[in-house]
Order: C-alpha cells, then structure tokens, then sequence
C-alpha cells in the first residue's frame, strides 16, 4: 500500500521542481530568501519582521551550501519599511552569477514541505476513511495548481499549510484516543505553525474551537487519559470541560516554549509598555492595565505582530475583487477566489464528499465536524479579522481538508449498490481524470490558474489579480521568448514589470516603458489592470509602474491601461503580456 502514495508523492515533486525550475523569482521570494541567510549569518530576526523566522531559516538551509554573499545591514533605527526589498537588490547584486541557482534550492526546501503535507493528508484520511478515500485525497492534493504553485516557492505557504494539518491531525488523534505525547505533538505543532506566520494565532483559536464543540457535543464523556484533579469532577460536559480547559493551557504553554526557543527568549516576560510599539491598537493595550503585566513572548515576535496590527491600521494593503479596488477588503473575497481557482472537478468531487457525510452512516462521520469547524474558524478571522485581500494562498492550509472531505466520496460506494454503485464509481473516475487534465493544461504556470467558471487565466484578472496570477514569475520566460523570436532582433524592447528581479539577470535588455514608447511592449498584468507597484530601489524604480500624485490608484502612466485595447503577440506564462507598437 506504501508504493502508491510514495508514487503520487514523488509525481508531485516532479511538478513542482519542473515547474519551479522555470520561473523568475517572485515578489516575496525576493525578500524571504536573501533574509533567511541573514538570520543563519547574524542571528537577527529584526530585517523582515512581518513573518517570524522559521520558514526563513529552513528553506535556506540548503543556500549555506552554496556560501552566497551576504550583504551587511543597517541597524534597525536606519531602516525604512521597503528595507527588505532594498536588501534583497543587494544580495541579488552580490550573488549575481548563481542567483537563480540560489532561489531553486530554497524552493527545494519548500518542496519537500509539500511532499510531507501530502503523506500526512494520506495518513489522517486512511486513519478516518479507508484507503480508498485516502489515495483519492492524495491523488487531488497532488496535482492541484494552486498546491503545485506555491509548492514549489520559497515563501510561508507551504510551511503554514503543512503546521495547520499536523496540529489538527495530531488533536483528531488526541480527541479519540487521548494519550499525552499527543498533547505534546499539538502543543509543538502549533508553536511551530506560530513560527512560520503570525497568522499561526488563528490556529490557537481553531483549536480552541473543536475543544469547544467537542464539549457541546458531548460525544464522549471525557478524554482518553488521566488529567490531574478530574476526579472532582462526575463523567460528563462539566468533567470534559475541565479537561478541555487543561488540555488546552498546557497545549499553550508548550506552544509558548517552542516560540521563545526560536526566539532565545530574548526580550519574553517583559511588560508591553516596555516594548517600542508602532501601531494604535497595541500602544492602546500597552496603555491599559493588562500593559503592565509581563508578555512571555519574544520582543521580536510582539514588534512583528505590532508591524503587521500597523499594516492593517494603514491600510497599505490595495485589494482587487471583480474590477473594483478596496483598502478594507471583502468578506466574500476567500469564497469567490476558491471557487475561481479551484479546478471545477474538485470542487464537485467536494459536493459529493459532503453528500456522504449524510448519506454513510453515522460511525464514519467521525472527524468532518471537526475538519468543518477548523477550516471556518481559519477563513472567517482571514476574512473577517484582516482587511487584506491579496491572494488565494492565505487559504492554503484548509485546501488539505477540503481534498479529505472530497476523498470521502468514495464512501458513498459502500452507501449504494448495483447500478447507483457503479455511477458513483463512474463519475469519481471522471472528475478525477478531468482534474488531472486540467493540471496539465496549465502546467508549468500554475500560480495563474483561473477555472473555466472564470474563463480560464485570460478571464482571470477580471475577478482577481496579485498573487492569484502575477506575483513577477515569468520574467524569466519573456527572455526566452525574446532570444526565440529571431524577428525581433534590434526592436526597443519597453518593459512594465511587477516585481524586482532585474532584467539583465537574463542578459534582456529593455528600457522602462514610458508614454508613446514604439517597440517591443512587454507588461505585466497586475499593471496593465491597474495594481499600483514599485519599491524604490538604490537604482531607483526602473521597471514598476509609480502611483499618479493625488489619485488613490491608477497609473502615472496612463498609456498602459490604453494597451488593454490592443491584442497581444504574445502571453508569457499568463501573467506578462507582449504588444508591438513600431510600424515595422
């Protein structure tokens, strides 16, 4: 049995090293990788504190090989809030002859994040379902795009995807079988979901949550081990409850524990009116009494979640949904891009999984009410708790139970027999092959899947744009295209880019696109539908697209949106499109 889930898993990897294999680095890949091997050479965690560490230093572990240059950093007083991005030039700079080499290995490490994410779906969906469900779960996590596309990345995704399913399959086993080294597995699993992104903190309350409902529920009047000073307590929800309330305190403390040793305990158990905060809402707790009591969190970790409250508070954040542009975002933002992104035949396959958990008898309903509450405690502090709406990837750690619940399909062959048995089997069968196609329609470019539901990735920027389809992945692939195309030899080529990669990485030569400019015009889709982008680098912005002075969004230049009406040469892995304006 071992043999076909290594198989599909090794399918997987394939995929996504053949895919990233291709690809320019990306907009977040351009800050995370070069201050991962900042963390390994200083041990300060303070250069891109929006996101803890963790996942920085993992994904370059395999770059130290590789002794990149690393360049050396301002102190934190000197740094504005695009200093990431201004650092991430300069270890481009540095390491220029083997930078993409650099950027492989780090998503390598990622990589193999996702190949673990996929054994652990397939062992908590055979644990639950049976091996059938199992595998159809596994064969969907797969050969799914948006998995496949930011499975081969080095960014937080992944690591976040991978910490959220371990942390409820560790507490699924705790709930039925008890056992306190499964407490002690949630608790460290749920530190480290915390280290990978402040948003590991939605994860607390999911937890809390199923601990919760499992209490109201009643199903079993108590936990299967032994908690201290239970005894006071008769068999039932007052008894549960007390252990529930136990459970989860030391599932926290363990937690607590994991953070600070990242973290060395620098800067913990100080009060947080000693801490130098930036945004309203945590100077107004540092303010209040409860700012005087001691934080047993790193002085790192509160200032990163400070910065991002600060993000929030601002409203940096310009969000894109169906054309129309929003600094506070849209609580439906999350449904409609899943139902966009996500290939149709795994949606359907979904829709029947929630069929069985009606139809199959009562005994194998075991775990979906708690994957069901986990996943929308997760989306609605994502969709009700952040004004940030700018890409799908936030609601990867829920695609794992949704392919489970989808993988339960396969139960309603045990519910039905004859000929209802056989079309069940039927239509399974099909919207699986259906969803293979449909991975290999698209491969290599992932990151840009659009379902049919949205006309495919050239219908896609009309709902949604920024990481859904262009986050500066095919910079990379414009070159190629322009050394191919022996016909453009000598045409001024004008570039609008989004992201930070230089063009001359490629050995392209091309010029910022200005108004009027005759040539060769390649551009971004985030830009050409009117995303604002650019950080000023040491060389200035030679390739983004400034913000007009006085208009909340649009563009400085006004001769870009203008192209929309024109038809494209050529479209570079979905996201840069190509035009040719010279009377040539």
């Amino acid at each position: 049995m071992v043999f076909f889930p290594a198989a599909l898993l090794a399918v997987h990897f394939l995929l996504l090293l053949s895919s990233a294999w291709t690809k320019s680095a990306t907009v977040d890949e351009f800050v995370h990788v070069p201050a991962g091997c900042y963390y390994w050479k200083t041990h300060d965690f303070s250069l891109s504190g929006l996101n803890p560490p963790l996942l920085k230093l993992w994904s370059t572990l395999p770059v130290l090989l590789m002794n990149p240059s690393v360049p050396i950093a301002h102190s934190p007083s000197e740094r504005s809030d695009d200093y990431p991005w201004k650092f991430g030039e300069w270890f481009m700079n540095k390491n220029w002859d083997h930078y993409d080499v650099l950027m492989l290995l780090a998503r390598i490490s990622v990589m193999l994040l996702s190949v673990a994410t996929g054994w652990v779906l397939f062992l908590w969906a055979r644990s639950r379902y049976g091996s059938s469900a199992a595998l159809t779960a596994l064969g969907l996590f797969v050969i799914e795009p948006n998995v496949l596309a930011h499975g081969g990345l080095a960014t937080q995704d992944t690591g976040m995807m991978l910490a959220f399913v371990l942390t409820l399959f560790f507490l699924d086993g705790l709930l039925q079988r008890g056992a306190w080294w499964r407490v002690l597995l949630v608790g460290l699993c749920l530190g480290v979901a915390c280290l990978v992104k402040f948003s590991g903190l939605t994860v607390a309350v999911a937890l809390a949550a199923v601990f919760l409902f499992h209490v109201l529920l009643g199903r079993k009047p108590h936990f299967a081990l032994d908690v201290p000073g239970e005894n006071r307590f008769r068999e039932g929800r007052r008894r549960l409850l007390y252990q529930s309330v136990v459970l989860l305190l030391v599932i926290a403390a363990l937690a607590l524990v994991v953070i600070n040793l990242e973290y060395g305990f620098v800067g913990s158990f100080r009060p947080l009116r000693g801490v130098e905060l930036r945004s309203a809402a945590m100077n107004r707790l540092a303010r209040s009494p409860l700012g005087l009591l001691p934080v047993p969190l790193p002085r790192d970790f509160v200032q990163g979640l400070d910065g991002q409250r600060l993000t929030v508070e601002k409203g940096e954040t310009i969000n894109y949904l169906n054309g129309r542009w929003s600094r506070t975002g849209w609580w439906y933002y999350y449904l409609e891009a899943f139902l966009l992104k996500v290939p149709i035949p795994h949606l359907l396959l979904m829709g029947l999984g929630a069929v069985s958990v009606v139809l199959v008898r009562a005994e194998r309903r075991g775990g979906a009410w708690m994957m069901l509450i986990a996943a929308i405690v997760f989306w609605a502090l994502h969709s009700l708790g952040s004004n940030k709406n700018i890409g799908l990837r936030y609601m990867l750690p829920i695609f794992p139970l949704c392919f489970i619940l989808a993988g339960r399909s396969m139960l309603l062959l045990e519910r039905f027999s004859g000929v209802v048995r056989k079309l069940c089997a039927a239509v399974i069968v099909l919207l699986l092959a259906s969803s293979a196609v449909e991975s290999l329609r698209i491969y290599p470019d992932y990151l840009a899947y659009f379902n049919q539901l949205a006309g495919g990735p050239s219908g896609g920027p009309r709902y949604l744009l920024d990481s859904n389809i262009d986050w500066g992945q095919d910079l990379e692939g414009l070159a190629n295209y322009l050394k191919r195309e022996k016909g453009y030899a000598g045409v001024p080529v004008y570039l609008a880019y989004f992201g930070y990669v230089h063009p001359d990485l490629y050995h392209m030569e091309a010029a910022k696109l200005y108004p009027g400019a005759r040539g060769i015009i390649a551009v971004s889709v985030n830009l050409l539908y009117g995303l604002p982008h650019g950080v000023n680098l040491s060389g200035g912005m030679p390739y983004g697209v400034e913000l007009q002075h006085g208009r909340l969004y649009g563009y400085g230049i006004d001769y870009v949106p203008q192209l929309l009406r024109s038809k494209p040469i050529a479209v570079i892995g979905h996201s840069i499109y190509v035009y040719r304006t010279d009377t040539r």
